[in-house]
């Protein structure tokens, strides 16, 4: 009667942990849809004002702006769920000592001016 109770306590803390998981889903979804939604409120009114020739068609253009929005979303989600591709955003970009910042650094202290630098690449 023991092994019974055991099996069905952890049937129904699985039950519990699935259906926690399926919530979480599904608020993940419908932000996204909001997400989606707000985005698509923001074009609408951008494109309202704006000033295009559509060169190939009207799926073309369209077809390339989804395109570009894919592609910038899977970056963010590429550069998010990487370690290693946080290491390097942060030593690029971050507020610390990043390379922009010792690269201006350097270019300050050594009174470096951009024809020292097309003349270096010349000599090289």
């Amino acid at each position: 009667m023991k092994k019974l109770n055991d099996a069905g306590k952890d049937h129904e803390e699985f039950r519990l942990q699935l259906a926690k998981e399926k919530d979480v889903e599904l608020a993940q979804i419908a932000i996204q849809k909001d997400i989606a939604e707000a985005q698509s409120m923001v074009l609408a009114e951008a494109f309202k004002t704006a000033k295009i020739d559509i060169v190939g068609g009207d799926n073309t253009f369209f077809d390339n702006v989804i395109r570009q929005v894919s592609a910038g979303k899977g970056l963010d989600k590429f550069v998010s769920h990487s370690e290693n591709a946080q290491i390097v955003r942060e030593n690029l970009l971050g507020d610390g000592e990043n390379i922009i910042g010792k690269v201006m650094g350097m270019v300050d202290k050594y009174k470096i001016s951009s024809d020292d630098i097309k003349n270096m690449s010349i000599a090289s």
